[in-house]
């Protein structure tokens, strides 16, 4: 099989595409990124050819012509100080749809993308866990939310139009990783962590376990969508507590004014206020039975025992 896969250097990208180099049916897969992909990338991917690609303007019908799948992976998942949340929303919603539309049309018959369990939105009415067939409803001040519950609904737009188009949809929950580089890495790596006493349980997971979903999607047969999260949700409190840190607690009446005026002077990247009160808006905590039992999905930490890998390899 001849694969692609956009945001290759990214974290998640390069993961997913490590995995199907070992695949035994992929023979070569083109990675595509405006980033070059690092050098150890290069060398672990002795069967990957990189063509630079921004997914707002590139040839993405010519470059996607006989493929067998395409993993879309590209996403901006935290913003950068000079964005604009129209840039953001450019990118995430009108590239991927950019990306399905012409794997669509250039005759590929698998699209893997990974949306996230936030295209769900966080709110205090939500069932826990929720499954795959829980109505989508994310938040529309939440970029992140807003962006994976609108990509997800073009999707829609494009399986629609192409019913023979094996389209698998991936909602990972937040997950850990040696070199990661989000949210919850930032608050874990602290010997005190920070929380809100008023916060909901939340999922982890480690990020092998979630890349390797993403390579057994390459051998399931139709359209779905699957959670993925480890086992053991709990709350930022209860899982620092857990692994033996020291927890501070803030008070939500002061944090999120001041994480607002943050982002209006500019002193932090724009929407990333929002990142600071999703774990008390309400519960995002998903099942994940239908990744099990339909593609075989095992995962090989719980919740805690990604933190508890993830701070053990930071402290090292």
């Amino acid at each position: 099989m001849n694969i692609a896969v956009t945001g290759i250097s990214g974290y998640l990208g390069g993961l997913v595409a490590r995995k199907l180099h070992d695949h035994p049916r992929v023979e070569s897969i083109l990675g595509l990124d405006i980033a070059e992909p690092r050098p150890e990338l290069r060398e672990a991917l002795p069967k990957m050819h990189f063509e630079k690609a921004d997914v707002l303007t590139a040839d993405f019908e010519k470059l996607f012509a006989g493929l067998d799948a395409v993993y879309h992976l590209a996403f901006i998942v935290e913003t950068r100080k000079g964005m604009t949340m129209e840039m953001v929303d450019r990118v995430n919603i009108e590239g991927s749809r950019r990306v399905f539309e012409s794997a669509a049309k250039a005759g590929v018959p698998r699209i893997v993308y990974s949306s996230s369990v936030a295209a769900y939105g966080a709110h205090r009415d939500n069932p826990s866990p929720l499954t795959e067939a829980h109505q989508l409803r994310p938040n529309k001040d939440w970029y992140y939310s807003r962006g994976k519950g609108a990509v997800e609904k073009v999707a829609d737009e494009v399986q629609a139009r192409h019913p023979d188009l094996i389209l698998i949809r991936f909602r990972p929950c937040t997950f850990l990783g040696p070199t990661i580089r989000n949210v919850m890495g930032y608050v874990f790596r602290k010997d005190v962590v920070g929380a809100f006493r008023n916060a909901q349980p939340m999922d982890l997971a480690w990020d092998e376990d979630i890349a390797d979903a993403f390579a057994l999607a390459l051998d399931y047969d139709r359209s779905d969508a699957f959670n993925l999260a480890a086992e053991g949700p709990k709350t930022i409190a209860q899982f620092a507590l857990d692994a033996g840190k020291q927890v501070r607690y803030a008070s939500l009446w002061y944090a999120k004014p001041l994480a607002r005026l943050a982002g209006l002077l500019g002193m932090v990247a724009p929407g990333a206020e929002a990142w600071v009160t999703v774990s008390t808006r309400g519960p995002l905590v998903v099942d994940t039975s239908h990744a099990r039992d339909a593609l075989g999905w095992r995962p090989k930490y719980t919740a805690q025992e990604a933190l508890d890998k993830y701070a053990a390899g930071f402290k090292s």
